[in-house]
């Protein structure tokens, strides 16, 4: 449904016109509103239906990132290009069960030649 199909249909069932109720109150209710019917439709359907998409770039020889605090005890996997070309799934490591320092040195000996891994 499109922006003019769903203005027609709440001012139809509210009885307004645009006069009445302008776009401008109409998109600061159904944005206090959005987030309690996303909320509902996931509940139902499925809590990845709303799937989003966050993209980095990586900065060769930096470890750490930030990312949106909102997507962080969401998020259900990562993804990078390490080679810059091809799109490799990384694992998660849980740094309380490595059981080695997590210096530079350290890292790039016991990390080089496994999988790619991330922690958050």
């Amino acid at each position: 449904m499109n922006y003019q199909k769903f203005a027609s249909l709440v001012r139809y069932y509210t009885k307004t016109n645009s006069t009445t109720f302008t776009d401008a109150e109409m998109l600061i209710l159904a944005n206090i509103f959005k987030e309690d019917i996303a909320g509902l439709i996931s509940k139902e359907v499925g809590e990845d239906y709303f799937g989003l998409r966050f993209e980095r770039d990586l900065i060769a020889g930096q470890r750490e990132y930030d990312l949106p605090s909102e997507v962080m005890s969401r998020i259900k996997y990562l993804e990078a290009k390490l080679d810059g070309t091809d799109w490799e799934r990384l694992s998660e490591v849980d740094l309380t069960e490595y059981e080695r320092t997590t210096d530079e040195a350290t890292i790039l000996l016991n990390f080089s030649d496994q999988s790619p891994k991330f922690d958050i």
